[in-house]
């Protein structure tokens, strides 16, 4: 397994850069951060053109941890490449009328079982 971390914050953009070290062959990136900053698209654009086989989790923070630093205002981005996982994500849209039992057997639904061994379910959304 390859992890990669980095950190965005106005002052300083990525560091270390997007562009340095792309990780083509993620398959997974956590994504932590300030609200107000995930509600911008052009992050996610970003992110999706330098981990372009990425899944793409995260949720806001009330302090972003990167490493054993505490930030506010910031992203906190986690890429993994595994070597022997296959990741297979899922999505639904959520409604007033859905209560987290449903949404779960929607999620597993939808999740192609061939090949599959163990499965990770994650519920969030940006808003």
């Amino acid at each position: 397994m390859k992890i990669e971390q980095r950190r965005w914050t106005e002052e300083q953009g990525w560091f270390p850069e997007l562009g340095t070290k792309t990780n083509e062959e993620s398959q997974l990136v956590l994504l932590f951060g300030a609200r107000q900053l995930l509600r911008e698209q052009n992050f996610f654009n970003e992110i999706q053109r330098f981990y372009p086989k990425a899944h793409l989790f995260g949720c806001s923070t009330a302090g972003e941890i990167k490493d054993t630093q505490i930030t506010d205002n910031s992203l906190v981005l986690t890429s993994v490449c595994f070597e022997w996982t296959h990741i297979q994500g899922a999505s639904i849209q959520l409604s007033k009328s859905t209560n987290s039992l449903q949404a779960g057997e929607l999620l597993a639904k939808s999740v192609k079982k061939e090949g599959l061994h163990i499965s990770l379910f994650c519920l969030m959304g940006f808003t």
